[in-house]
């Protein structure tokens, strides 16, 4: 399946196989789950963030936010 994510302002796209979660998705573009929140664009184009366990479906757009923390 197809699964269309931005990140730092960059839309990609990348084929899953069908029943990948997110954090399948970060795993295969080798982007730390700690580093970054998942959202999903909903219909009225909001981000709704959304749990690294989430089963992605074709034709979802992901949001990728980089998270800054420090000490």
């Amino acid at each position: 399946m197809e699964i269309a994510y931005r990140l730092e302002g960059e839309t990609r796209t990348i084929d899953l196989a069908d029943g990948s979660q997110a954090s399948d998705l970060l795993t295969t573009i080798e982007v730390l789950p700690d580093a970054v929140l998942v959202t999903l664009a909903t219909d009225k184009g909001a981000l709704e963030p959304i749990p690294l366990t989430r089963v992605l479906h074709e034709g979802d757009l992901l949001e990728l936010v980089t998270i800054a923390s420090g000490g």
